[in-house]
């Protein structure tokens, strides 16, 4: 059995790692032991959104691919472990490329950037092949289309496949979102009408009215934030927007508490908080009790530290408007 690298437990304020999430606890313990039956068992018993989503937090995890490498030459028929795998190689992938923009890439790095995504999805093609109805491995591909530049059909062919399988997913909704963004190879016109239609579909008390939420972050973001930014989420027909997604989400009487839950909430919390919608913001704040997640946060904020400060504005602001 292969030793798992230590997962570090970060302090408070802080984000919601996969380390630090009381919902996982039981995969946790089994990627500490090496465990790696138990943690198909894990995440064979949460629902397909929510296995997706451990295992997005778990390939983000610095070093675990050491282990996984051994792992899977060892169990090449697991599609948990050469999915997990492909999304570390995803993860170490971006991260070669860094966010700066294509053309302030150094080619080295865009090189490496390629390979280690060619990589990955050689691995999720084989898992897809293998085992059609993995949804996390649909899901990764979702996002190694945008990577690899492949076209919009084949995108949406990758999405559509998993959304026969994962309907209302926000994660991989997520990453059909940015693929169909400006900054990418949609327009905001496809941004928007893709948001606005998964939040209409989805049923009350899911997750996925969230995309809403993070469709305005990414306007917020091509606004430059700053004073154009908060115009643009404070306009009436905006809030009116994330209030009703957030009612139709996780202020819904039909909605229970999940990881995923805790990025939905974020979003809309973020969202709320730059429009200076303070009162609308406190509910978050409280239904988080001090959870959050790192995205989308990490558009707005450098260290989760920060955190702590915003908490304190919001209902600060809140009690001195009920004066």
């Amino acid at each position: 059995m292969s030793r798992v690298p230590e997962i570090e437990h970060p302090r408070e304020p802080s984000y919601d790692t996969f380390a630090d999430i009381p919902d996982y606890a039981s995969l946790r313990a089994a990627v500490d032991a090496g465990d790696w039956r138990g943690l198909e068992v894990g995440l064979d018993s949460l629902p397909a959104d929510e296995a997706t989503y451990a295992m997005t937090l778990l390939a983000e995890v610095a070093g675990i691919e050491a282990v996984l490498e051994i792992e899977h030459a060892a169990h090449a028929e697991s599609a948990h472990i050469a999915t997990l795998l492909a999304m570390r190689r995803t993860v170490q992938a971006w991260e070669a490329r860094t966010r700066r923009q294509s053309a302030d890439v150094e080619p080295e790095r865009f090189a490496a950037f390629l390979s280690l995504l060619r990589e990955s999805e050689i691995m999720l093609i084989a898992v897809c092949g293998a085992h059609p109805n993995f949804a996390p491995a649909w899901a990764a591909r979702i996002t190694n289309a945008r990577g690899l530049q492949l076209g919009a059909s084949e995108m949406r062919r990758r999405a559509r496949r998993h959304a026969d399988l994962s309907p209302h997913d926000l994660t991989a909704q997520g990453a059909q979102l940015q693929y169909l963004l400006p900054k990418w190879f949609g327009t905001d016109d496809d941004a928007a009408a893709f948001a606005r239609g998964c939040a209409a579909a989805a049923p009350e008390g899911s997750t996925a009215p969230a995309i809403v939420a993070v469709y305005h972050l990414e306007r917020w973001l091509e606004t430059g934030g700053r004073a154009a930014g908060t115009a643009y989420l404070s306009r009436p027909e905006v809030l009116a927007e994330l209030r009703a997604s957030a009612a139709r989400s996780v202020l819904h009487v039909a909605y229970r508490p999940t990881p995923l839950g805790v990025v939905a909430h974020s979003a809309f919390l973020m969202a709320f908080w730059l429009a200076g919608a303070h009162a609308d913001a406190a509910v978050h704040v409280r239904a988080l009790d001090g959870r959050a997640s790192e995205f989308p946060w990490r558009y707005a904020i450098d260290e989760p530290s920060e955190l702590g400060r915003i908490r304190a504005e919001i209902l600060s602001q809140e009690t001195a408007a009920r004066r």
